[in-house]
């Protein structure tokens, strides 16, 4: 399974990261995909696993988020194929962050 690790920089909130997730998945649905964005003093992460990911390989949006959200003191919820996040954003960088859901997609994709 193909999967991408997205930083969308500074401005967005939740809702703007939300629907680029949503667009990109509509678009690729095969792709599973975590964004990132900083926003009022926030680092927020959506992902969106498609099923045969979820299934096959064992990657679930919810702990996607949390091995990165987590490391900031963060919170997250949601679905095995849709979850989202956030932690303070000067607890966690966002190089820190990209590299844990990178490192976090490779261990559980193989790839």
């Amino acid at each position: 399974a193909a999967y991408v690790v997205l930083p969308l920089g500074d401005g967005l909130d939740s809702k703007g990261v939300g629907a680029v997730v949503k667009a990109v998945s509509k678009a690729v649905p095969r792709l599973a995909l975590l964004a990132l964005a900083s926003a009022d003093g926030s680092l927020l992460c959506v992902s969106q696993v498609p099923p045969e990911a979820v299934e096959k390989k064992g990657l679930r949006a919810t702990d996607w988020v949390l091995a990165v959200v987590q490391l900031g003191g963060g919170r997250g919820g949601g679905k095995p194929e849709a979850a989202q996040g956030q932690a303070p954003a000067d607890a966690i960088s966002l190089d820190a962050a990209l590299a844990a859901a990178d490192d976090f997609a490779r261990s559980q994709l193989g790839a």
